[in-house]
């Protein structure tokens, strides 16, 4: 009954509860906002081995990612301008599709700034 006061505090503190178990008493291990991982019931401090860090990579991958598209959209809006009425349903298909993935991109973005954020 201790151990479960414990984690609910932690909780309350701020900490995540994460999937893996500690490796000493195969209770829930926690995540600080300090960023130490730790086992309430033991005490036992734990480092994650290959642990992603997801949201700093995140605009390295969507910068060039944004910028192509941006890039696609351009040559196809040029291209509207230029094709016969058969290839014009082709071309806005292809800009509905880089208007999609751009609005995906910048929703993703504001979601990574608003939980950074918190």
């Amino acid at each position: 009954m201790a151990e479960v006061k414990k984690m609910a505090e932690a909780l309350k503190a701020g900490a995540t509860m994460l999937a893996e178990p500690c490796p000493s008493c195969s209770s829930p291990l926690f995540r600080f906002k300090s960023g130490e991982v730790r086992c309430v019931s033991c005490g036992a401090i734990v480092k994650i081995v290959g642990e992603e860090k997801p949201s700093e990579d995140l605009g390295s991958i969507l910068q060039p990612l944004e910028r192509k598209v941006v890039e696609i959209l351009a040559k196809a809006s040029k291209r509207l301008e230029e094709v016969e009425s058969a290839d014009v349903e082709a071309t806005l298909a292809l800009v509905d599709r880089c208007l999609s993935i751009l609005e995906r991109i910048r929703n993703i973005r504001k979601a990574s700034s608003v939980k950074g954020a918190d």
